[in-house]
């Protein structure tokens, strides 16, 4: 599995490729998970501009759900 440290500031494309990723803002050792934001993969920017900020996502469910190894 790929250092959760190394995702840092870079963005994960979704593995359905639904046009979607994430970009990990974080990640807490404690709870094995990241911080993301949900981003519209062709542009970059938020999917939701107006939203929340971050959540967390199990890393888990990470590796299987977004191509890890493709993130940029």
């Amino acid at each position: 599995m790929i250092d959760p440290h190394t995702l840092i500031g870079k963005q994960v494309p979704a593995a359905d490729g639904g046009g979607y990723g994430h970009l990990i803002v974080g990640y807490d050792e404690r709870a094995d998970d990241f911080l993301v934001i949900q981003i519209v993969w062709s542009t970059g920017e938020p999917w939701d501009a107006g939203g929340s900020g971050h959540r967390r996502l199990d890393r888990y469910k990470m590796s299987y759900r977004y191509q890890l190894d493709q993130a940029r």
